[in-house]
């Protein structure tokens, strides 16, 4: 039986969809600890993605303007930077841009890798964020299952701790690579923000 069709069993028979509440009480399924844990780590997923999200924003606005915040052409940069819309699409403009300023190629891959890996974060984000959340029976080994809902098809898994700080880890990671990366970018680069290739 898929998750959405227990829950419309559960409502057929008067009975409540056993959700993630917001707040730990005492008839939930699970310890307060693991139920905290898991809110917590769901909103360190939240904060480690922005973090990304931001780096992403930084390194498009470096490219397109240079590393020079106190001229017009930055600022403008900046506002043109928030229009474009979609995660994989900066990060392809990020690539290309770069790969017009850097004619070695070895760079350009390890770029390429990083933002491969960036987009992998970003979609495993998607996955946890835009999901519902239901708690496990009791002595499951999940600390939560993840819902999804399809027209055709409802998903849904068990997942652990670890699975949500691994998320967090490997988020905080792409963040530091491509932070480190274009710290050498803009250490390699003239007052006019071209790149010493």
């Amino acid at each position: 039986m898929s998750l959405s069709a227990h829950i419309q069993a559960k409502a057929n028979v008067g009975g409540a969809l056993n959700v993630f509440p917001t707040k730990w009480d005492p008839k939930v399924p699970t310890t307060e600890e693991i139920f905290n844990t898991v809110l917590r780590e769901l909103g360190r997923v939240t904060v480690a993605y922005n973090h990304l999200d931001q780096e992403v924003f930084d390194a498009l606005s470096f490219l397109l303007a240079g590393s020079n915040p106190e001229t017009a052409d930055y600022a403008a940069t900046v506002k043109a930077t928030v229009e474009i819309r979609g995660f994989d699409r900066r990060l392809n403009i990020i690539l290309s841009l770069f790969a017009a300023r850097m004619r070695r190629i070895a760079e350009r891959q390890k770029l390429d890798d990083i933002l491969k890996a960036c987009l992998a974060q970003h979609q495993k984000r998607n996955t946890f964020l835009h999901s519902r959340w239901t708690l496990p029976e009791k002595g499951s080994a999940a600390a939560a299952i993840r819902a999804k809902f399809h027209k055709s098809k409802d998903e849904y898994e068990d997942v652990t701790l670890a699975q949500l700080q691994k998320v967090v880890r490997d988020t905080e990671e792409c963040t530091s690579r491509l932070n480190t990366s274009f710290q050498k970018v803009r250490l390699a680069t003239t007052g006019t923000g071209e790149l010493i290739a």
